[in-house]
């Protein structure tokens, strides 16, 4: 994840990595400006809110460490950014491999931006940091479906039509 990360063309990205695991390398936390080890193991919903705690930035990008970010992933999402019409985006899951020949229909939603969706790839999602923070965060209980409840409580902040699938953001 965080070698295709770095394969991007721009170099103002602030990478945390949460890591509740021992033996992680020096060389990987080399490519991190943000190393935090958390010595339990906690659920991904919490972790990624104490990683949102630590972003200096104004928009989160949360990923999980199994993924690979498509060489253009970056560049969309700074397009995005930049229109400042969208508070919030998921994008498309595609498998590396054949393991898993039917993925859940939620990982690829199809080629057309869509408007009122559901944050509902955790892994693959990209969220203005002010909204994230006055939404709550991810529950830090729940483990699967966290971002469809993201999605209900973002709602109540900002109008759905701010949330999209874009996609582009692809892992």
């Amino acid at each position: 994840c965080l070698f295709s990360i770095k394969k991007s063309s721009n170099k103002f990205l602030e990478i945390i990595l949460i890591s509740n695991r021992a033996n992680i390398s020096e060389n990987i936390i080399k490519l991190v400006d943000n190393f935090i080890e958390i010595g339990d193991n906690i659920l991904p919903s919490e972790a990624r809110n104490i990683g949102s705690l630590f972003a200096n930035g104004n928009w989160l990008y949360f990923l999980d460490d199994d993924s690979k970010v498509h060489k253009q992933t970056i560049e969309y999402i700074l397009d995005i950014i930049a229109t400042k019409k969208i508070f919030a985006s998921r994008g498309k899951i595609i498998p590396l491999n054949d393991i898993e020949p039917k993925c859940p229909p939620h990982y690829d939603l199809g080629d057309e931006i869509l408007i009122n969706a559901k944050l509902t790839t955790e892994g693959n999602l990209l969220i203005k940091k002010s909204l994230f923070l006055s939404a709550g965060g991810f529950d830090p209980l729940m483990y699967a479906h966290e971002g469809l409840d993201l999605t209900y409580r973002c709602t109540k902040v900002i109008d759905s039509a701010k949330i999209t699938y874009h996609p582009n953001i692809i892992i």
